[in-house]
Order: C-alpha cells, then sequence, then structure tokens
C-alpha cells in the first residue's frame, strides 16, 4: 500500500497497561531495536527504541547535520488485556492513534516493513535502501530523466519523488524526510520545476480533505553553501523557484 493511500488511523482509547519488569521488557526490546535496525530510512533519521515508565518509545535523536531536539515518534504499550499483545500508536503530545495491535513479532515486523511508510512517507525509498543493502550498494542507481520524470533506467519503473531527491539528486534522507509535518498529514509530493544546474527543486504537496477540497504547500530544495536545504514557501511566492529564491533571500533564508 503507498504511503499516500495509507488509511487515517482510529484515535485510541486509553490502553490497560501491564507492567513489566527490566527483566520482562529486555527481550522485547531486543526484538524491537532488531527491527528498526532493519528500516534503512528510520537508522538514517537516527531512531532508538528505549523502555520506560512501563511502555517501549520510539525516539527520533539529533545528529549534527540536523537541528532539532528529541522527538518521540510512536510508543509501543504492553496491553494487559489480551495479555502478551503490544499496541502500536503514533502521535504527538497528549494525542496517540493507534497503528497496529499483536503480538511482538507482528509489532516488530510492521515497523520493519512499513515503519518509514507510517512515519515518513518514504516506504518506497526504505525498500529501495534496503533492496541497495542485500546488494551492497548504495546510491549507484542509474535513473532517466524525461523533464519532471525519472525512471530507473534498468527497469523503467517510475521513481517517487524521494526516490528521485536522494537516487538523482543525492540529497541526505534527513533532508528528503521534511517537511515532516506536511507528510504526516498525508500530502503528496510532485515536483514542478527544477533549475538548469540541477541545485534548486521545487515541490508542490497536497492533499484532499473529506469534503473533497484540495489543500497543500511548496517546498523549495536548495543546494547551497555545500549543502542541500529545504524550505518551506508563502504560497504567494512559490509560483516559481525565481521568486521564492527572492522572497527567501528578502527573509535571510528563513523559510515560511
Amino acid at each position: 500500500m503507498s504511503w499516500n493511500q495509507w488509511p487515517e488511523p482510529e484515535r485510541s482509547r486509553r490502553p490497560s497497561v501491564h507492567k513489566l519488569s527490566q527483566e520482562q521488557a529486555a527481550p522485547i526490546l531486543k526484538g524491537l531495536t532488531s527491527a528498526i535496525q532493519k528500516s534503512m530510512v528510520l537508522m538514517e533519521l537516527h531512531h532508538a527504541m528505549r523502555f520506560a515508565r512501563g511502555r517501549f518509545y520510539l525516539e527520533r535523536t539529533p545528529d549534527y547535520l540536523v537541528r532539532m531536539e528529541k522527538e518521540v515518534v510512536a510508543r509501543i504499550t504492553p496491553l494487559s488485556d489480551p495479555s502478551g499483545v503490544l499496541l502500536l500508536e503514533s502521535g504527538r503530545g497528549h494525542r496517540w492513534y493507534t497503528i497496529k495491535q499483536g503480538k511482538p513479532v507482528t509489532i516488530s515486523r510492521t515497523l520493519t516493513q512499513q515503519g518509514a511508510e507510517i512515519f515518513y512517507g518514504l516506504g518506497a525509498l526504505d525498500a529501495k535502501l534496503r533492496e541497495d543493502l542485500k546488494l551492497n550498494f548504495k546510491n549507484h542507481r542509474e535513473i532517466d530523466r524525461d523533464n519532471n520524470e525519472f525512471r530507473y533506467r534498468e527497469t523503467g519503473e517510475v521513481c517517487s519523488v524521494q526516490e528521485a531527491l536522494y537516487y538523482y539528486f543525492g540529497l541526505l534522507v534527513d533532508v528528503i524526510a521534511e517537511p515532516s509535518d506536511w507528510y504526516a498529514y498525508r500530502r503528496h509530493p510532485v515536483i514542478v520545476e527544477i533549475s538548469d544546474d540541477e541545485l534548486a527543486i521545487l515541490v508542490r504537496f497536497s492533499a484532499e480533505s473529506l469534503d473533497g477540497s484540495s489543500f497543500g504547500g511548496t517546498c523549495l530544495y536548495l543546494f547551497r553553501e555545500d549543502e542541500w536545504y529545504v524550505y518551506k514557501i508563502r504560497p504567494n511566492q512559490s509560483s516559481t523557484i525565481s521568486s521564492a529564491l527572492l522572497w527567501l533571500e528578502k527573509r535571510k533564508w528563513q523559510g515560511w
């Protein structure tokens, strides 16, 4: 199932927590950690699992390239009823939504196979990165460009926007995963303009509301000062790369 088809998560009721000892939690934590390590996107985004206050927490930790605080991405609750079952939820603050409920092996499989898709909309890229690992190569896939469409040369398969950003333009996963809040609301990215030197990429994100109306926003991925950045652009300044650059320069490179 592709990211933009992922169903809206249900608001979860307060779970009945089964309190585990450190000894009981240890093998579960080991299995969940192993699952995270099998998702290349989650590892590239510096995710780790820890056990605290009776729950397991999936956290994204900052690195020297990313200006962010440690963030709780998901939590996993051992349930007292049914016994031996874990509840996987995602959310922010005090709002948590059910993703999956099942035995530890089921939750581990969900994190391995679907975690990058659930949390960042990067499932297709994650699958390719895991395939790269098995083939013992990275970032060497040959891509053909036809205007703003990209295809794998060997198979003719169309690349997702995120795959094109990674394999063709060479952006890091840290940059591609932004804007994470837009991905959380299932906004679908489309490349609308690429500069002649291929160092600026204008990407429009859109989604449909329940009443059928569309909403979204625009980001500029820009290579400057020897690295890639991503900037949210104010809607009335986002029609072209030129207008976005002029607006950013006036704002001293502070996005919307």
